[in-house]
């Protein structure tokens, strides 16, 4: 309604894929575990988002991004949108039931300011599902996010996602969402429910002319 479109890497004229490695350039998260957030993260930039203009920005485990500091988006995750749901004003470039806590859990999570290019970048590598296991998480999903300060476009980039030991949720009425939801909850944009991405993949959000 607002008036963003989306294309994804498979669309004549859509974007390409091209991953951006940040993992020796950038600053780790620290601090995400299961169902949390961090702090509000300094962008070192301003993106338009809807309306508004933003600086800064919440890291969630469950592969959200929030302009507002709320603490948690986690399962079941309401549909997008969805006005005075859990949350709102958020990117979500993999909302499922992801956990970077357990022993021996590789996932991670990095930011990065690219000033050259005026984006904002932000990567979660190798990040399993929570599992009702005793490790508590199982598989890996590389995906990343880059905010352009240049055009307020969106896009997200999917490099390595576990097919295999994805599960829906059948207690839930969405286990997966991709896409975004504006500042009251009564606006946003999906590219993907419940269907996962497939490898080397990317989606792009542009902002309305």
């Amino acid at each position: 309604a607002y008036g963003y479109t989306w294309l994804d890497s498979n669309d004549p004229g859509g974007p390409m894929y091209n991953w951006v490695d940040i993992s020796t350039i950038g600053t780790e998260i620290t601090g995400l575990a299961d169902d949390n957030s961090v702090p509000v993260i300094d962008m070192g930039l301003s993106f338009g988002f809807y309306w508004s203009d933003y600086s800064e920005v919440t890291i969630g485990s469950n592969g959200w991004l929030g302009f507002n500091d709320f603490g948690n988006l986690r399962a079941c995750f309401d549909d997008i949108p969805t006005e005075g749901g859990r949350a709102d004003n958020f990117v979500a470039p993999f909302l499922t039931d992801l956990n970077f806590a357990g022993e021996n859990n590789l996932g991670k999570a990095y930011y990065y300011h690219d000033a050259v290019n005026n984006e904002f970048i932000i990567s979660f590598v190798d990040v399993p599902y929570y599992e009702d296991n005793a490790d508590e998480y199982m598989g890996s999903n590389t995906f990343q996010v880059i905010f352009s300060a240049e055009d307020s476009s969106i896009t997200f980039q999917y490099q390595d996602i576990d097919q295999e030991n994805y599960e829906a949720d059948q207690n839930c009425p969405s286990t997966l969402l991709i896409g975004m939801e504006n500042t009251n909850g009564n606006i946003g944009l999906v590219s993907h429910y419940d269907v996962l991405p497939s490898d080397n993949y990317a989606v792009k959000f542009y902002y309305p002319e």
